[in-house]
């Protein structure tokens, strides 16, 4: 009975409210569909309620390590420089006051616009990249596509790499996804280090770091897949130099200084607890059961693609629906033309021509 579906192993099962384990969790998505709706087709187990299963007040969501993506590293492949001698040659105790704040809102990597398997997608990153890519120009957007294997784009979404480092240092706001089809995104790390005020597009129920004692809301803009045709407007009205200068003092808590040591932080800044710190002050309160709220029940992205252009234009974002899409009669992406590569980087056929 792996999905658990005679209650015999409440105890133990990812997807049980009562379970009696409390995870430490790279992700912090609380994904329980509301009892109305269908399980999701990617549960933890056949007709499980959730695929991540966090559980807040009972799992804690904690920072990687060095090695882990997105956390700075002092370690480096061909004596090329660490993230963390790149953090300070960057001034990043200085990035809250020092900086162009343009672009307005900066995003650099994968977009899968096509769907694998049974036609899934990840919504926190293609909402974004369909709304805003090509208006990126007139709000001070830099918005740029990461992938080149084209089972996962169309050839003319292929861009050339950009330094995203130095674009995060300098905009003024930078977008926080889910990782890469749906695994854990910590982007939230880089941004804060270097000042940029990270825009979460995980849905409503996602939760970020030691949620219980950082105050999230004072450091970061939370815009789920149904408000990111609005983007503009939020980021209009949003206090951001409030928020990045509130980040400042919080800093250390991103990383596990007293573990792996500090990286490019001085003694005492970016305050005086780091993530074990942190940690431990979680830990503190009691675990308590998990119980759905009215944010389990928001509105929410369609899990399938080719249900993505009808939700967002019944939502009022026809613009968002612009791009090419084509199905086949399984729900997936229809298939690459005969001939064409798999790998598609033409960059390095012009520099080949010429």
């Amino acid at each position: 009975d792996h999905p658990n579906t005679q209650r015999q192993w409440d105890d133990i099962h990812p997807a049980s409210p009562s379970r009696q384990l409390a995870a430490l969790q790279l992700h912090g998505s609380s994904d329980y569909t509301p009892a109305d709706k269908p399980p999701p087709q990617r549960g933890v187990s056949l007709g499980a309620r959730c695929r991540i299963c966090f559980q807040p007040g009972k799992d804690v969501m904690i920072p990687g390590f060095p090695g882990i993506m997105d956390y700075p590293s002092d370690f480096a492949h061909n004596h090329r420089a660490t993230q963390c001698e790149l953090l300070a040659a960057a001034h990043a105790q200085t990035a809250h006051v020092q900086r162009t704040n343009s672009p307005k809102l900066f995003f650099a990597g994968v977009v899968q616009t096509k769907s694998h398997g049974p036609g899934l997608y990840e919504a926190s990153r293609l909402v974004f990249y369909s709304c805003w890519k090509n208006r990126s120009k007139e709000h001070d957007f830099s918005i740029t596509q990461t992938e080149v294997v084209l089972i996962s784009v169309n050839p003319w979404e292929v861009e050339k790499p950009i330094d995203s480092f130095a674009l995060t240092r300098q905009a003024s706001a930078c977008v926080v996804p889910e990782g890469k089809i749906g695994s854990y995104g910590h982007r939230s790390t880089p941004a804060l280090l270097l000042g940029c005020v990270p825009v979460l597009t995980k849905e409503m129920y996602s939760f970020n770091f030691f949620h219980e004692v950082i105050n999230w809301s004072s450091l970061a803009l939370h815009a789920p897949p149904v408000s990111v045709p609005r983007l503009p407007s939020i980021l209009a009205s949003a206090p951001l130099e409030q928020l990045r200068a509130a980040a400042v003092g919080m800093r250390r808590r991103l990383l596990w200084a007293s573990i792996y040591g500090a990286c490019h932080l001085a003694p005492g800044e970016g305050g005086d607890a780091d993530a074990f710190d942190s940690l431990m002050q979680v830990l503190r309160s009691p675990r308590v059961h998990f119980r759905r709220s009215a944010v389990h029940a928001a509105e929410r992205a369609p899990e399938m693609l080719d249900e993505l252009y009808p939700w967002l234009k019944a939502h009022g974002a026809p613009e968002c629906t612009q791009g090419y899409q084509c199905f086949d009669g399984h729900r997936r992406t229809c298939g690459l033309p005969p001939g064409m590569p798999i790998v598609y980087k033409p960059w390095e056929r012009l520099q080949e021509k010429t």
